[in-house]
């Protein structure tokens, strides 16, 4: 993909959600945060695999913000181009 990219939990209130950013070799961003989030999900935790011209971001989610008995993981595609 030719630099990096990051995955980072983030919280704005009550809301949670994670920011994903693409940098160049340079550590430039090659464009604006982009956010993944749903309501009434809380993620906690995040990762990043790149292959190729792909990334698969890793998301550890609460399903719900009153049950912290086990979190969910997920898988998000995200395509750099």
């Amino acid at each position: 993909m030719g630099g990096l990219v990051t995955a980072t939990p983030r919280t704005y209130g009550a809301d949670y959600f994670v920011g994903i950013n693409w940098l160049d070799r340079g550590l430039t961003r090659v464009r604006g945060e982009q956010q993944f989030y749903e309501d009434t999900h809380a993620f906690s935790r995040a990762a990043v695999a790149c292959v190729g011209d792909q990334a698969l971001i890793l998301i550890a989610e609460y399903a719900e913000l009153h049950d912290a008995d086990g979190a969910a993981l997920r898988a998000v595609p995200y395509r750099c181009r």
